[in-house]
């Protein structure tokens, strides 16, 4: 149906009719009467004219009926509506219609590759493209909804891989993404075997070396029990040569309650997993503490400070002796005392130092401290600093002054730097300290010394005297030929170098024996402590006596 046409035929059918009329009209009419006359041919125009307006208003309202449609079309576009019109009758509206159900099939296909793209995105978000487990975000998003939700709270880990950059400099970026994804897997087949964990768990991968984990409510025995499996299984893949050496995996746990900010639950599980770095342990898990509630960066910057300038600092002390009882020296760790009770272990506050740059005087304030040991007791005494520390030149000056100022003290300090990494970059501020102690008659120590140290370039450390064994590495020597073989040749380069070894974190007599078996002489942990204080009774009785 083409409206024009019909216009054009309605007005000449009209016009035709019209003028037949009036032809008839003035055949027919009395001639003499002219006004009659003029009155009906002015009445068959009227008629006519009104037939020509009424039909061309019929066919105009016919036309406009595509129009309706076409407005009911695009207006559902707004709504994620895509409408399909059957092709008008109005021939001259067939082409627009045409053209607007492409533009909506077009638009249909842009939106849906637009979902489909921000769906990929919303995956590749929520998913760790590595090891195809949930993404930081993600276990963030859904932490954030179990910490709202009303119910029993859960508990959030955190598994730090040790030495990954050390790891990938050795076997190279392919081997150690492959071992990263075989750690995503073993981890992840291990949850599926509990449960209760396999259920809701959430596993994630915070970033290289971290691995995420949150768990339905669990109590601290199960949680611990859960965890250590999943630490054991991590531990089998170096036993599957999957890594050129043990791998170390520090464990970090907390549990939460309904209502906690995830903020705090998160500065929790870091704290935990900090704190099992600093103490050498594989696992630390926290609960619920005022303590901890709100102790960022920001807050751990301003009580540190604050225990300096208020000398809130006091040492605490382990003694590390030989087979015998005798006390070597004594381990002396910083502890934080806030005016209000608060006590803060060094555990808790060191790792944050570092953070927030209040290492190197804390550092100083240990070795200030020791020295004032010293000259009331009269006993050798180990403080213990940190890398970052060494590396500022301030802090050699000022350890400079503070020794030279205590020079009758001096040697019968132990300085050890904890955690060391004795890379390229590391080695010149060693040795510069190992010199320095060694002009004022100090002995100069490492610290932590466990799997991924490299004893060729702690050889060249000058004025190094005496060696920490990591408490892992020694625990591991009871039970593994590996482990043994490696502190046996450590044993090996002492005796030639004249080097003290302190085995670490021993927990009972049996360690103890296991490693004297190895040849090391000098211990440290409880069962140290044990043989301390039982030859300490020992010696007060023979004196009564």
């Amino acid at each position: 149906m083409s409206v024009i046409r019909w216009s054009y035929a309605w007005v000449v059918l009209m016009a035709a009719l019209c003028m037949s009329a009036n032809a008839l009209w003035c055949l027919w009419s009395p001639h003499d009467d002219r006004l009659v006359l003029l009155g009906g041919v002015l009445a068959i125009v009227a008629v006519c004219g009104a037939l020509t307006v009424g039909g061309l208003m019929l066919l105009v309202s016919q036309a406009k009926a595509p129009l309706r449609s076409f407005k009911t079309q695009i207006r559902a576009l707004s709504d994620r509506q895509f409408i399909e019109l059957q092709e008008p009758k109005v021939i001259e509206w067939v082409t627009l219609s045409k053209a607007l159900n492409v533009m909506v099939a077009r638009v249909q296909m842009m939106l849906s590759e637009r979902d489909d793209e921000v769906e990929r995105m919303k995956r590749k978000a929520g998913q760790d493209a590595l090891t195809q487990l949930a993404s930081r975000q993600r276990l963030m998003e859904v932490m954030a909804q179990a910490v709202r939700h009303e119910g029993p709270g859960g508990a959030v880990a955190i598994f730090r891989l040790q030495d990954l950059d050390g790891l990938n400099k050795r076997l190279g970026r392919q081997r150690a993404d492959d071992l990263l994804v075989a750690v995503a897997t073993a981890l992840n087949a291990r949850l599926l075997l509990d449960k209760q964990a396999a259920e809701s768990a959430v596993l994630a991968r915070l970033n290289g070396s971290e691995f995420g984990l949150l768990l339905p409510a669990y109590s601290v025995e199960p949680l611990a029990h859960l965890l250590t499996a999943m630490s054991n299984t991590m531990a089998q893949l170096s036993i599957d040569g999957l890594a050129d050496m043990p791998l170390v995996v520090r464990i970090g746990a907390t549990l939460f309650r309904a209502g906690e900010e995830t903020s705090d639950v998160l500065l929790r599980s870091d704290a935990a997993v900090s704190r099992a770095e600093f103490e050498q342990k594989a696992m630390v898990i926290s609960e619920p503490s005022p303590k901890h509630q709100t102790l960022a960066v920001a807050q751990w910057r301003v009580i540190i400070e604050s225990a300096l300038d208020n000398g809130h600092l006091s040492h605490v002390f382990y003694p590390v002796t030989n087979r015998e009882g005798q006390v070597l020296h004594q381990e002396a760790f910083l502890r934080l005392k806030e005016p209000h009770g608060v006590v803060y272990e060094a555990g808790e506050f060191l790792p944050p130092a570092v953070r927030c740059g209040r290492s190197m005087e804390l550092d100083l304030r240990a070795v200030a401290l020791g020295l004032a040991h010293i000259a009331q007791q009269g006993q050798p005494v180990a403080v213990n600093c940190a890398l970052q520390s060494t590396q500022h030149p301030m802090f050699m000056r000022r350890l400079d002054e503070i020794l030279t100022q205590h020079a009758a003290q001096a040697p019968l300090l132990w300085v050890e730097v904890r955690d060391p990494d004795v890379a390229a970059v590391a080695l010149p501020s060693l040795m510069g300290l190992g010199q320095l102690l060694q002009r004022h008659g100090c002995q100069f120590g490492l610290d932590n010394m466990g799997w991924s140290y490299s004893l060729r370039q702690a050889i060249s450390i000058e004025g190094l005297q005496y060696i920490k064994l990591a408490s892992d590495l020694c625990r591991a020597a009871c039970q593994s030929v590996r482990a043994r073989s490696l502190v046996e040749v450590m044993v090996a380069w002492a005796k030639r170098s004249q080097c003290v070894l302190v085995a670490c974190g021993l927990e009972d007599e049996a360690q103890l024996q296991a490693l004297q078996a190895l040849g090391l002489q000098y211990f440290s942990g409880q069962a140290a402590t044990e043989l301390s204080q039982a030859t300490a009774r020992a010696v007060a009785e023979t004196a009564e006596a």
